[in-house]
């Protein structure tokens, strides 16, 4: 099944008087398998599956474009775990409108979205999210290339990166309120296009100011850890290591493999996974695999072995051992979650 794709906003209103509107797109579905489709198209491909015994699946997608990437609506209704692909080359900025999301990033401490906090995530850096039944969020893409090139001019040095630092935007600092208020500017300006019936976010300055906020924030609240860094941007190895693993996270793939995709050595490899991850290409290749085979066994009628072969494990002491340690429980216990499962479950 395919989403409905309309113009404008239709019988979901984010404020009072909501109409249609130019420049603006709109997709909706129950169904989950056209939900992940429609937005691994949008921005990256991902695992989407929704949570036993939650309320419905109801899929609403509203996007228009801004001058840096793109504004979203985004809900689905019930409570659903996602797992997505690096970010390959944008930044995403969530504030709940309803509800919350709860945010796994390698690196970094567990943290949630809230009507308290909204959350930055950066691109090229494994990440898991469980969104609460009935969250709804305003969402900004944003293209990398123009965050860094903004963080450069506040730390004026055209060579600065743009530093890890805790995702989680506290809206009770004085830098987090105007993060919050920029982003409640730039809603009421989308509900406005919308109300009025053509979208201005592609002309508008609002959505610069708030990355500028977000920077902002950034430098004065992570203090040492906000400085700028000197390191060159993600080599061209590495990104093509994670979007070879995100394509052909199935097949059987060794050091040789993405030696020969890449063009550098092996020891270059380690070292720039290393630098730019904290890990190793294996370890990254298993972590995509580990999620793939979780996605299975919440939404699919299949065996535990079934889904970790799916998955590209040829090893079962191997991935249930990596998998208990991953996720704190084993992988039958997770089938168990999926109503129906009990039939297909083996020992592992």
């Amino acid at each position: 099944m395919q989403p409905r794709v309309e113009n404008g906003l239709g019988a979901v209103h984010l404020s009072r008087h909501v109409a249609s509107a130019a420049n603006v797109t709109r997709s909706r579905t129950t169904d989950p398998g056209a939900a992940r489709a429609w937005l691994a198209s949008r921005y990256t491909d991902h695992e989407l599956f929704h949570r036993p015994r939650s309320p419905g699946f109801d899929f609403v997608h509203i996007f228009a474009p801004i001058k840096e990437g793109s504004a979203n609506f985004l809900r689905y209704g019930g409570e659903v775990e996602i797992q997505p692909g690096p970010f390959p080359d944008f930044y995403m900025l969530e504030m709940p409108i309803s509800g919350g999301v709860r945010l796994s990033l390698e690196g970094e401490d567990d943290c949630e979205s809230s009507a308290t906090h909204a959350l930055f995530l950066p691109p090229i850096r494994a990440l898991g999210s469980l969104w609460r039944a009935g969250t709804m969020q305003f969402m900004l893409k944003l293209k990398a290339s123009e965050v860094v090139r903004r963080w450069q001019a506040l730390v004026q040095d055209p060579g600065a990166n743009l530093p890890a630092v805790p995702p989680q935007i506290e809206f009770q600092s004085t830098e987090g309120w105007r993060v919050q208020q920029s982003m409640l500017l730039l809603k009421a300006e989308f509900e406005r296009g919308l109300k009025h019936g053509r979208s201005t976010l592609h002309v508008s300055p609002l959505s610069a100011v708030v990355i500028d906020s977000v920077l902002a924030y950034i430098r004065t609240c992570h203090g040492a850890r906000a400085e700028p860094e000197r390191r060159t941007a993600m080599p061209a190895a590495l990104h093509k290591c994670l979007l070879h693993f995100a394509a052909h996270y199935r097949d059987d793939i060794c050091m040789t493999d993405l030696v020969a995709l890449t063009g550098v050595s092996e020891r270059s490899l380690f070292n720039q996974f290393a630098e730019f991850l904290n890990t190793t290409p294996m370890r990254q290749l298993e972590q995509k695999r580990l999620a793939a085979a979780r996605a299975q066994l919440l939404s699919a009628p299949t065996s535990v072995s079934d889904a970790a072969f799916r998955a590209g494990f040829r090893h079962m002491g191997r991935f249930s051992k990596r998998y208990f340690e991953t996720y704190g429980e084993k992988p039958s216990a997770t089938m168990r979650q999926r109503p129906g499962a009990a039939d297909t479950a083996d020992t592992c």
